[in-house]
C-alpha cells in the first residue's frame, strides 16, 4: 500500500463527504469540551471525540432562540 499525498488525502476524505476545519477557541472552552468528550467516554460511547461531540451540537443549536454572547 503506498502512502497518499496530503492532496491525495484530502481528495480522499472529500469524496467521503469528509473536511477539515480548523477552528480557534479559548483554552477553557477546550477544555470543557475534552472534560465532556471524557463523560462520554466513561459512560461507554467509546467512539465520542471533539468531533462528534461538535456535530452533536450543531445539531441541537436553535436558531431562533440564539441571543449572542
Amino acid at each position: 500500500m503506498t502512502k497518499r499525498t496530503s492532496a491525495e488525502e484530502r481528495d480522499y476524505l472529500a469524496a467521503k463527504g469528509i473536511h477539515t476545519l480548523c477552528v480557534s477557541t479559548y483554552t477553557d472552552d477546550l477544555a470543557a469540551l475534552d472534560a465532556k468528550v471524557k463523560q462520554l467516554r466513561a459512560a461507554g460511547f467509546r467512539r465520542a471525540s471533539r468531533s462528534s461531540l461538535i456535530r452533536a451540537a450543531v445539531k441541537a443549536f436553535d436558531v431562533n432562540g440564539y441571543r449572542g454572547e
